[in-house]
């Protein structure tokens, strides 16, 4: 009696390893895969995809409101000096309205304090009125800002920020001003690379870059003008 009870019991501890062995298996099985996370932008790429989704479930979502997410982007130096415009939708009106607006956007973040947050809710209506706030970041002596509707997440465009500064740092080996004005049309190209008609298209510093060396490719080797040497020399004094 005593052997067949034994017996019993070690009947009954194989049938529980067994059953916690499928148990951990099935549990293995079902369980979602993580999140790639190779690029320094992923952050911002979740933060997008999630904000898509919520926009195309929500109920009779209008096209022109996912068209207008990011207003526009402007890099602005120290002196309040424009490098970079790029409006999206008709936002900011002709060129007189657009003078005023990046005026009163540069001195809306020029006279905040290195210690307060880098988004500011607008009410004014030359910088787009209730439902705007302005997203920005301060790198030596540039401002880089972009202009975005109340349903953006502000940590989501600082990281989006940074992405633009790293893919235009990489880009030009250490950017400074003067890049930015000797090859604009580079700059563009590379914003809308990320951004696209108000929309986030790209995240990803390496595909940016890779579209970058592409597009380089099939322009095939160019002259290099004074602007271009005189960029080359500041870059070498960095």
């Amino acid at each position: 009696m005593c052997i067949l009870n034994r017996h019993l019991h070690l009947l009954d501890m194989l049938f529980l390893r067994i059953f916690d062995r499928l148990i951990f298996f099935f549990f293995l099985m079902i369980r979602r895969p993580p999140r790639s996370t190779l690029s320094s932008s992923s952050a911002a790429s979740d933060v997008y995809k999630r904000q898509y989704q919520r926009r195309v479930r929500g109920p009779a979502v209008a096209l022109h409101a996912l068209r207008t997410m990011i207003k526009g982007v402007l890099i602005v130096n120290n002196h309040g000096k424009p490098r970079l415009i790029k409006l999206y939708d008709g936002f900011g009106g002709g060129e007189e309205q657009q003078q005023v607006l990046v005026r009163e956007v540069f001195a809306s973040v020029a006279n905040r304090s290195d210690f307060a947050c880098n988004f500011i809710e607008v009410n004014d209506e030359r910088i787009g009125g209730a439902g705007t706030k302005i997203v920005y970041r301060h790198y030596a002596t540039l401002y880089f800002i972009l202009i975005v509707d109340s349903s953006e997440s502000e940590l989501g465009i600082l990281d989006l920020i940074q992405v633009f500064v790293e893919t235009l740092d990489k880009n030009f080996e250490n950017v400074c001003e003067l890049d930015l004005i000797f090859h604009h049309d580079r700059v563009n190209f590379i914003l809308d690379e990320i951004i696209m008609g108000g929309m986030v298209l790209e995240t990803n510093i390496n595909e940016i870059l890779n579209a970058t060396e592409a597009m380089k490719e099939r322009e095939g080797p160019q002259k290099v003008g004074l602007g271009s040497r005189i960029s080359e020399a500041f870059s070498r004094n960095k």
